[in-house]
């Protein structure tokens, strides 16, 4: 790829050969740690410019790729309309959409490595765009249509998520980007994504003043590692019972909410009963597609059992400390057991992202990152005993390490899919339910007009033509209440497009269908719902 082993730029080497699947993802993990660097310098910017052109890649015989991003000391600062930079000189095709109105954030540089992601791999664009275009036919190009590009499953799904149009969609940063692409190349976590201000290890910093400081990374490792050792790190979340409907709030899934009543609340509210016939409840693992209500029902879950309940994330349990994130799982536990004794009922502990903190280990991962995976596999062996129950929420069962969901430590796997259309009617009927509207609302219809969005997709739909009709009751004399109409809730649909393409929702189908296949002798039969 490289001649003489000098570097190239992307764009040269794309027109020399297209690079390998493997290739690419590695240039990204590459770049993603770079990036990370200069996220952290400009102190939540970015470097705004990332395509071909800025990109240098070098491979030698034998070795790994080596690359080199141009300007990497030339970061900028988030803006939101007025750049503090020449705009002229970026490549628009690799731009964000926001960018082109001045918006630039962390997810700005996401939305560009994912793009230079597409590009190396099969020499051209997820949308039907070129570099010959001008600004506004690539905006009008992005915003009406779907990326499509031939790749593998997890090579597609994770630079789609980079590229969504809507940027609170994508990954929050490079740093979380980066995250991906360690588990899909199934490779050690580097420290600087896993410890999220850990510079014990690493070459550069930056001072008090904000300017960049290069640091000693050998002598004084051992001393550092033993000063990090000894600090213990402080969990902060909260777990406490929360009144609400239950599953009276939960449109649809009514097979997963007789599933979960059948084999989860009927035996918390009857335990003695239960134990009787040594049953006990499941821990479980949700996974599907993002906005199909996996978080949601397990909230839900929680107050129809009128249990404890504390959603962790995975930035919860990182820790700046080495061996941090065993000690905060063991406090995580620790507290709940606690709790629960306290709370007859127990606790319900979910876990969303769960293959960020529990990803595939290979065997000769014996890094920090195998050690927290391990902690959490010891948590989850005897917790259900102490009234503590765990659910796990992953858009990507493919990335957990498969320990995790042995019997014993997850018993049920549920794929929740998109909502069928009575789910979908339901949705409706309980977000107008909360809103002033007109009586002859076509719940019907809506439903029909509405087949492959998410539920979330559909909440926010309703909000907006909420937001619509508050902005129209404002400009009335009397600031009367204006109800929402059919006609406003068919204009937003109209405008709104599914946050998961179709293109995406197979490959979430094949996904479940490839678990199906190499699992479904092995365990009881997955649950799922359409």
């Amino acid at each position: 790829m490289a001649d003489n082993n000098n570097y190239i730029t992307v764009r040269e080497a794309v027109e020399k050969k297209l690079l390998s699947e493997r290739d690419c993802l590695y240039v990204g993990y590459l770049l993603a740690i770079e990036l990370k660097r200069i996220l952290y310098e400009t102190k939540g910017g970015g470097h705004f410019n990332i395509n071909p052109d800025t990109v240098k890649v070098q491979k030698v015989e034998g070795e790994e790729v080596r690359v080199e991003l141009i300007d990497a000391d030339k970061g900028h600062e988030a803006c939101n309309g007025k750049p503090d930079f020449n705009t002229d000189v970026l490549n628009p095709c690799f731009c964000a959409p926001e960018s082109f109105l001045g918006r630039f954030s962390p997810t700005s540089d996401v939305y560009s490595l994912g793009m230079l992601l597409a590009y190396m791999l099969t020499g051209t664009f997820p949308y039907d765009i070129n570099e010959s275009m001008p600004k506004n036919g690539i905006m009008k190009v992005v915003k009406n249509n779907d990326p499509k590009f031939e790749a593998s499953t997890r090579f597609y799904l994770l630079v789609i998520k980079a590229i969504r149009k809507n940027a609170n969609e994508r990954y929050k940063d490079v740093e979380e980007m980066g995250i991906a692409l360690v588990h899909t190349l199934d490779i050690e976590m580097p420290k600087c994504f896993s410890c999220f201000k850990d510079t014990a290890k690493r070459n550069v910093g930056v001072d008090k003043n904000g300017k960049r400081q290069y640091m000693a990374n050998d002598t004084n490792d051992e001393r550092n590692e033993t000063r990090l050792s000894s600090q213990e790190p402080k969990l902060n979340v909260t777990i406490a019972v929360k009144e609400g409907e239950g599953f009276d709030a939960v449109a649809g899934m009514s097979e997963l909410k007789r599933k979960l009543s059948r084999d989860f609340v009927d035996i918390v509210s009857n335990k003695e009963l239960a134990k009787e016939y040594d049953i006990l409840p499941p821990n479980m693992l949700f996974f599907g597609p993002p906005g199909t209500g996996k978080t949601y029902i397990s909230q839900r879950l929680a107050e129809q059992c009128g249990l404890a309940f504390c959603s962790i994330k995975p930035s919860d349990l990182a820790s700046v400390w080495v061996h941090g994130s065993q000690r905060l799982w063991r406090q995580l536990f620790e507290q709940a057991a606690d709790l629960a004794k306290k709370n007859k009922r127990g606790c319900l502990l979910l876990i969303d992202e769960i293959d960020a903190v529990a990803p595939k280990r290979s065997e000769e991962d014996h890094n920090h990152q195998s050690g927290e995976v391990a902690e959490l596999l010891t948590q989850l062996n005897d917790c259900v005993e102490k009234n503590i129950y765990v659910i796990g929420t992953t858009n990507f069962i493919n990335r957990i390490d498969k320990a995790v969901i042995r019997k014993g430590r997850v018993d049920e796997v549920v794929f929740i899919g998109m909502p069928d259309i009575d789910c979908r009617r339901q949705i409706f009927e309980l977000e107008l339910k909360k809103r002033p509207h007109e009586d002859n609302i076509d719940l019907e219809l809506l439903s029909r007009l509405t087949e492959g969005y998410t539920s979330s997709d559909i909440s926010y739909m309703v909000k907006e033509s909420a937001r619509n009709s508050f902005e129209a009751s404002i400009q009335t004399q009397d600031k009367q209440a204006v109800k929402i109409s059919q006609a406003m809730l068919e204009d937003v649909i109209s405008k709104t497009r599914p946050s998961v393409s179709a293109d995406e929702v197979r490959q979430y189908e094949k996904m479940r269908d490839e678990y199906i296949r190499k699992n479904g002798s092995e365990r009881r039969r997955i649950g799922f719902v359409s």
